[in-house]
């Protein structure tokens, strides 16, 4: 987030890929295209993650 993206976008946010898609890139329906797949992929991710934290051992 700090670097811009660089060194070739490879520290890139999905969000900050949304946001410049969409802000700056002129294509607002694109950009929200993105935030709105995004949106339940980190859900899916955020649940599977505190479900193995959870877990007892």
């Amino acid at each position: 987030m700090l670097t811009n993206g660089a060194p070739y976008n490879s520290t890139q946010l999905l969000s900050i890929w949304a946001y410049q898609w969409g802000i700056p890139g002129g294509a607002i329906g694109l950009g929200a295209a993105i935030s709105l797949v995004l949106f339940p992929l980190l859900t899916i991710v955020v649940a599977g993650v505190l479900f193995l934290l959870r877990r007892p051992e």
